[in-house]
């Protein structure tokens, strides 16, 4: 897609079967709700000025909100991140809603790092599948994580917590071992790409 949607989108119950990119979009009142991504979805620096619906959507593979700016509320409730979900840096200027009433829909990989919420967050009753990264990440309203359940490592660090942090029945799922292969892995991963960059020409 390569223009602006300036008046209402409906891409309700929608099947992508193919590769989908946003990227750089204007959307002003945008419905994305029960759609069904098969293949790998972008909205890469997009912006979307009115309310965003992604109820109920299905990402079956890896999906880009970088650097993603939210005017209004955001809803993805019950929606299902089924690979990488990637939200590193983007903005949310109202309330956030990633609920979930289905413990079988879950995050996999999910990555807010350095994202910012304005207002309210609510991610109840998600399972998060797989390691999850809101390193750095701003939260200057209320940051709700009722009933929510890690299956695997979590980074919160560097967090701002500007308000309430509601953390009532949450639940960590995970050893010792599995979060020290994990800073292993992280501490490898940094020293390759040390190592490629000083060996450019």
């Amino acid at each position: 897609f390569k223009t602006n949607f300036e008046v209402k989108a409906d891409f309700s119950n929608c099947i992508f079967d193919k590769e989908v990119k946003f990227d750089k979009l204007r959307f002003q009142n945008v419905n994305f709700k029960n759609a069904t991504f098969n293949e790998g979805v972008s909205f890469s620096h997009a912006e979307f000025h009115d309310a965003s619906n992604f109820n109920n959507t299905k990402f079956k593979k890896s999906t880009n909100f970088d650097k993603t700016f939210f005017a209004q509320e955001a809803t993805f409730c019950d929606a299902d991140f089924c690979s990488e979900a990637n939200f590193y840096n983007a903005t949310f200027k109202n309330e956030a809603n990633f609920k979930s009433n289905n413990r079988e829909i879950s995050f996999n990989r999910a990555d807010f790092s350095n994202a910012t919420f304005e207002s309210s967050a609510y991610f109840n009753n998600r399972t998060f599948s797989d390691f999850t990264n809101f390193h750095e990440v701003k939260f200057k309203d209320t940051a709700c994580f009722y009933n929510v359940k890690f299956n695997c490592p979590m980074n919160f660090s560097s967090c701002i917590f500007g308000s309430n942090l509601n953390l009532i029945n949450c639940k960590a799922n995970f050893s010792y071992r599995s979060l020290q292969d994990l800073v292993c892995k992280q501490s490898q991963d940094k020293y390759e790409k040390i190592k490629f960059i000083n060996n450019l020409p």
